[in-house]
């Protein structure tokens, strides 16, 4: 009964009732409306250069390590021209 009553009371406020069961209806904790973040649309922010290599090769340390060994690879692929060492 007091739902009933508050959704009363909203609509004749103005207010968009929502006759989901149950749920904030689409309003967040503070009353304010969700909005969604335009989040990562896969992008990592950094463009891709065909051919590019860094403007120092990076070689890895420890050829036995695959985390190095795989860096390396990575590293040597991006146009970076920030030196990694």
């Amino acid at each position: 009964a007091q739902i009933k009553e508050l959704q009363a009371a909203l609509s004749k406020a103005g207010g968009k009732v929502s006759s989901g069961g149950g749920g904030a209806g689409g309003v967040g904790a503070a009353g304010q409306p969700k909005v969604r973040s335009p989040g990562r649309t896969g992008s990592s922010g950094f463009r891709k250069l065909s051919g590019a290599k860094p403007n120092m090769q990076y070689t890895a340390a420890d050829q036995d390590c695959q985390i190095d060994v795989r860096l390396e690879e990575w590293y040597n692929t991006t146009g970076s021209a920030v030196p990694f060492r």
